[in-house]
């Protein structure tokens, strides 16, 4: 395949496709012979690592942190199934016992700090005690639902045995959006030392851990009509990936434009339409080496022939994979 930045067309049957893609609709909903996950995806919260601080539970409140637009990379977490938390942390004096991650769903954000669904446990001795360490805590998932926190505790609070735990500060959002309980008394900890889970804060700032989320993410069907060129869909390899495309209702389709993304192995691609997505015809084949990466690629099928249902599919014979960011339709 081509790279530029250059969209192209291809004609058939003496046709000229349109190449104004104001002209095209996104049709209404796909499906696909398959959609590829990528494991353990990381959802970072917290990136800039210029604090720390020593406790022996701290609470980080999933629904208040995720109405902090300024935080980098949080947007709403309710309904994301975390399969994994990974905490940078270290060991402050002589810590004892185990450190417990989980969360807890809670109807405020004091709550009774007790751990609903536990993602892992280590024990303190295996946490470094000098500098920093990143660690998973990954036994099992956990779908984010509203009012959540994230807890991180330790089973020994006794005086001295302290987990430290890295989180950054911003300034542009007021209230905080963690707590934490036993302070343990290093020169740089301005972690508030709050048992009453007290979050209303005088300054505007708030304070992230520096963890990550982990989660599956699926590069589903919907992502080619969801009018995105930033999201794709991509197909598992297999021996014929293809997507098919629901344009709602029987209609005059013309021209197709497909942008295509850089990852499809696939060589030839056949174009088929249906009316019933039972029965398909057929309309071009298309060699991916004449497609553009990146661009929006227009290809004329007709001077207007009726259907509902859009097939691309690999017509290689072989395993290969087939990823489209975007799909599009033009009607007479």
């Amino acid at each position: 395949m081509s790279i530029n930045l250059f969209n192209s067309f291809l004609r058939f049957g003496g046709l000229t496709p349109s190449t104004d893609i104001s002209e095209y609709t996104s049709p209404t909903s796909a499906t696909a012979s398959s959609q590829k996950t990528i494991s353990d995806v990381e959802f970072v919260i917290g990136d800039t690592q210029s604090y720390s601080g020593a406790v022996t539970q701290l609470n980080l409140d999933l629904d208040r942190l995720a109405t902090a637009e300024t935080i980098a990379n949080v947007s709403d977490l309710v309904g994301l199934t975390v399969t994994g938390v990974k905490m940078s942390m270290g060991r402050h004096n002589n810590a004892n016992g185990n450190i417990i991650i989980g969360f807890s769903t809670r109807s405020s954000f004091c709550g009774s700090g007790t751990i609903d669904t536990t993602m892992g446990t280590k024990a303190c001795s295996t946490i470094t005690a000098s500098g920093w360490g990143t660690y998973t805590f990954d036994d099992t998932s956990y779908t984010i639902p509203e009012c959540s926190m994230l807890i991180a505790k330790t089973t020994n609070n006794q005086s001295g045995t302290y987990i430290k735990f890295k989180y950054d500060e911003q300034s542009d959002y007021t209230g905080s959006a963690f707590s934490a309980n036993g302070k343990g008394g290093t020169s740089n900890d301005s972690i508030p030392n709050d048992a009453t889970c007290n979050v209303t804060c005088t300054t505007n700032y708030t304070r992230s851990l520096i963890c990550s989320l982990l989660y599956d993410q699926v590069q589903s069907a919907s992502n080619a009509v969801d009018d995105d060129t930033a999201t794709y869909w991509e197909s598992n390899s297999e021996g014929t990936p293809s997507i098919t495309v629901d344009m709602g209702s029987i209609d005059s389709v013309a021209d197709i434009a497909i942008f295509l993304k850089s990852d499809t192995t696939t060589s030839v691609l056949g174009i088929e339409i249906s009316e019933d997505d039972s029965s398909y015809t057929e309309m071009t084949e298309v060699n991916v080496s004449a497609l553009t990466d990146g661009a929006w690629n227009f290809i004329a099928l007709s001077a207007g022939i009726n259907a509902r249902y859009l097939k691309i599919k690999s017509k290689d014979g072989s395993d290969s994979v087939l990823a489209i960011n975007e799909i599009k339709v033009r009607e007479v």
